[in-house]
């Protein structure tokens, strides 16, 4: 047999075996979809994913530690959107939201200093955005998507009407009657009833809740603490869940 004839064999081996690769990564490339997630997260807006508290949540705190950072001394600072906060109807619920470790209770204490986060007495502030009606906030829709969270957030910081973040900082942004709440194609109420996220800003790591209204102020109570207690935990995604 001559060289050309063996260096020929050897080409067309070559081809084949590049032929089979190829189309094997394609057929992979595409059955794989995106890969699954735990049940208390969904899809955000920009292709990541986001922890979610599940409209059936109980006071089950079953997690593992995932490796990632905890905020060990929490401080809330509460955004109410809208003018309709300012109404003495929800007056009267702004305190109790807005320092919801005050009534957090002690098992609950008990269960965020074991994951290393520690409350601390009169840590929140408060941050009212009156100035606007919440529709006129979000391009007069009535619904939000995390994006447009994060963009009013940003300006807020740029123009000095939220403190700078730093260690300890939570963010819980609550929603008004009327503004829905979406994260890519889930609706709030349905699929969830409070989410957190985080981004990187020029001030730095900007970490928040977004709290959609319940009618019930008990249970908006309870989901509020939930989602910050689990802001708490699991800030960046890699914490205990």
């Amino acid at each position: 047999m001559s060289k050309r004839i063996v260096i020929l064999m050897l080409l067309n081996a070559v081809v084949v075996s590049v032929s089979y690769a190829q189309n094997g990564r394609r057929s992979s490339d595409k059955s794989s979809g995106p890969p699954p997630l735990p049940k208390d997260f969904l899809y955000d807006d920009d292709g990541g994913s986001t922890q979610v508290v599940l409209p059936d949540f109980s006071n089950d705190w079953n997690m593992r530690d995932h490796g990632g950072p905890v905020v060990h001394k929490p401080l809330q600072n509460s955004i109410f959107l809208g003018s309709v906060w300012a109404e003495p109807a929800l007056r009267a619920r702004e305190l109790k939201l807005s320092d919801l470790s005050a009534d957090a209770p002690d098992l609950d204490r008990a269960r965020l200093a074991k994951f290393g986060v520690y409350l601390q007495a009169g840590a929140f502030d408060v941050d009212e955005d009156f100035s606007d009606d919440a529709f006129t906030v979000f391009g007069g829709n009535k619904s939000t998507n995390d994006l447009q969270i994060q963009r009013h957030l940003a300006q807020m910081l740029a123009r000095g009407a939220l403190p700078i973040p730093h260690s300890g900082t939570i963010y819980v942004v609550y929603l008004p009657p009327g503004v829905q709440s979406a994260l890519e194609g889930r609706g709030a109420g349905k699929d969830y009833v409070a989410y957190h996220n985080f981004f990187y800003s020029s001030l730095g790591l900007v970490r928040y809740a977004v709290v959609p209204f319940e009618a019930d102020s008990e249970r908006a109570h309870a989901i509020a603490w939930r989602a910050w207690a689990e802001t708490a935990l699991n800030p960046t995604g890699q914490g205990w869940y």
